[in-house]
C-alpha cells in the first residue's frame, strides 16, 4: 500500500549549476530536458522510472566499460551481467534499491575538500565523500574541464567524480536522449548548446521533437558515411526541411547544437571531436528548391558513401562525392557557379556509370517544371 502512495508523490525537478561545456554539464542538462518534457516541473517517482521503458525501446547501444560492469553495475544490480544502458534500464525499471534512491530530482554539483567531485542531490553532497556513491567512466571524460579544482586547492589530488541515484538518473537519461548513432567504434552525441537552453527550456516537448528528428536524419548520414565528414553531415543538416519548419514558430534566426563524438580507449572514454551545428530557418534560396536540392542529396549521397569508404568499384563514386561538395559550397554562399561545378561532376558520374540514374536525378530536382 505504501508503494501504491508513494508512486504518485512528485519530486522537484532542478539543476542548480549553469549550463557549460562539458559533456558532464550538457549531458546532466539533456536528462533534464527529457524528464521535464516527459513529465513536468514537479515529476511522478512513477513517471521518473517510466522513463526507463524510453531507454529499452530506444535504439542506443550504448556499452559499459570493465569498472562500470564490475564494480558500479555490480553495486546497482547485484551481478555483474549488466553491461550497457539497455539492460541496465531493465534494472533500474524493476529495483527497490534504486526506487528508494529517488527522494528528489534536484541536482547539483560540487568539488569537495578531498578530493571527491560529487554529482546528487543536496543531501548527497553536504552529507557525503562520494564513497556511498556511484562512479561511471563516461561522466569522467572531460577530465574536470570546467570544475575549479584550482580554487579548490586540488592541483596535486587525485579527483573522483561520485553520484547518487538522482544525479546517474539525469546524466544516463540525458545520454540516451543526446544518442544518435554508434559507428565504426565510435558514439555520436547531440547536444544543445548552451546559448539555447533557456528558449528549450521554455518548451521542451518542442524542442525535443526537433532534435529528434535530426538526430535521425543524423544517424542515417553517419551510417552511411561510415563516420563523420564535416561538410556532408553540414549539408544535411542545411537541407533537412522538416526541422526548418519546427523552427519557424520560434523567435531565433538560427539555433546552435553540437555533435560529439566519443570514443572508447580501454576502461576510459574519450571526446575525439566537437562539431558545432548551426540550423538557418530561412530558405534563401526558396523553400521548393530546396527541398528538391535535399532529395538530389540523397540520391548522391550512396555513392559517395561507398568511395569514401572504399567499397565502389567504380569512379562515379567520387564524381558523386565532389558533385555533394560543391553542393554544399553553393547551399553556404548561393554562388551559381558551384551549383555549375556540381552538375558537370553528376555529369562525369554519369559518362563512367550510364546505369547509375545520375542524370534523370539531375533532371527531377534540379530541371524539373
Amino acid at each position: 500500500m505504501g508503494w501504491i502512495k508513494s508512486r504518485w508523490s512528485e519530486l522537484q525537478l532542478r539543476v542548480n549549476f549553469p549550463p557549460s561545456s562539458t559533456l558532464l554539464s550538457s549531458l546532466l542538462y539533456e536528462g533534464y530536458i527529457f524528464i521535464k518534457s516527459r513529465c513536468g516541473d514537479q515529476p511522478t517517482l512513477d513517471c521518473v522510472k517510466s522513463s526507463w521503458e524510453e531507454v529499452e525501446k530506444s535504439n542506443i547501444n550504448f556499452n559499459f566499460v570493465g569498472n562500470d560492469i564490475k564494480y558500479t553495475l555490480k553495486k546497482l544490480c547485484g551481478n555483474d551481467k549488466v553491461t550497457n544502458l539497455k539492460s541496465l534500464a531493465v534494472c533500474l525499471s524493476k529495483s527497490d534499491q534504486y526506487t528508494k534512491g529517488l527522494t528528489s530530482m534536484e541536482v547539483d554539483l560540487k568539488v569537495k575538500e578531498k578530493g571527491g567531485f560529487l554529482v546528487g542531490t543536496n543531501n548527497f553532497i553536504q552529507g557525503s565523500n562520494g564513497k556511498e556513491g556511484y562512479s561511471f567512466q563516461i561522466m569522467k571524460v572531460d577530465r574536470y574541464e570546467g570544475i575549479s579544482i584550482m580554487e579548490s586547492d586540488l592541483m596535486n589530488e587525485q579527483v573522483t567524480l561520485y553520484t547518487d541515484i538522482p544525479g546517474l538518473t539525469l546524466f544516463l537519461l540525458g545520454l540516451t536522449s543526446a544518442y544518435v548513432s554508434f559507428v565504426d567504434g565510435n558514439y555520436y552525441l547531440l547536444t544543445f548548446s548552451e546559448d539555447v537552453l533557456p528558449l528549450v527550456l521554455e518548451s521542451p516537448t518542442n524542442w525535443i521533437s526537433i532534435k529528434s528528428e535530426l538526430s535521425s536524419s543524423l544517424s542515417d548520414v553517419l551510417n552511411q558515411l561510415g563516420g563523420l565528414d564535416d561538410e556532408l553531415v553540414m549539408l544535411s543538416v542545411l537541407l533537412n526541411e522538416v526541422v526548418i519548419e519546427k523552427l519557424r514558430s520560434f523567435p531565433l534566426s538560427n539555433v546552435n547544437l553540437r555533435l560529439l563524438k566519443v570514443a572508447r580507449e580501454g576502461n576510459t572514454y574519450k571526446i575525439y571531436e566537437e562539431f558545432p551545428l548551426q540550423i538557418f530557418k530561412r530558405w534563401s534560396l526558396g523553400k521548393e528548391f530546396m527541398e528538391s536540392l535535399q532529395s538530389l542529396f540523397h540520391q548522391l549521397l550512396r555513392p559517395a558513401s561507398l568511395y569514401l569508404r572504399g567499397r565502389y568499384k567504380n569512379r562515379d563514386g567520387y564524381h558523386a562525392y565532389m558533385a555533394l561538395r560543391y553542393l554544399y559550397s553553393y547551399v553556404i554562399t548561393s554562388n551559381g557557379e558551384h551549383l555549375t561545378k556540381c552538375l558537370r561532376e553528376i555529369h562525369a558520374a554519369h559518362e563512367i556509370n550510364k546505369s547509375g540514374g545520375y542524370l534523370s536525378c539531375v533532371s527531377s530536382n534540379i530541371f524539373k517544371k
